[in-house]
């Protein structure tokens, strides 16, 4: 219908909008890792481009309640959205690693420190960019980058 019409039309453009930051990336030496944050990056096949992919995991009440307070989302919206998308169990057992997010917030900073930090050893000046997925809306029901 219209949902799938308009992205027939956005889709394609975000995704030259990312190997262009990707390749830019790619070319500048002080940038160790890429973080895309995509709540569809499974969906959309853009996954393809990442070498590590995240899945931030919290509790339906626990994510219901952020997307609300953050967003102004009601239970219905939130559904349609999950509905929407691949199921919370597919895209935990797609990534390569899942941050649990049920818990204080220092845990999740201290897991997602950790990992950024593994992330960044691995990546050497001569290897590719290694291209990390954050916490999506989704998952956290919190963005941490300016989407631009």
């Amino acid at each position: 219908g219209e949902r799938h019409a308009l992205e027939s039309m956005v889709f394609p453009y975000i995704e030259r909008r990312i190997r262009e930051k990707l390749t830019a990336a790619e070319r500048d030496p002080s940038v160790p890792l890429v973080v895309l944050d995509a709540a569809i990056l499974l969906e959309t096949g853009w996954g393809r481009v990442c070498d590590t992919v995240v899945f931030v995991d919290a509790p339906d009440a626990k994510r219901f309640e952020r997307l609300q307070r953050q967003r102004g989302w009601t239970r219905k919206e939130v559904e349609e959205r999950e509905r929407a998308q691949l199921s919370l169990e597919e895209k935990a057992k797609r990534a390569d690693v899942v941050i649990d997010n049920s818990g204080p917030v220092e845990l999740t900073r201290r897991q997602v420190h950790d990992l950024f930090c593994r992330l960044v050893r691995k990546a050497s000046p001569s290897s590719s960019k290694k291209t990390l997925t954050p916490p999506s809306l989704g998952e956290s029901g919190k963005r941490h980058n300016d989407d631009s």
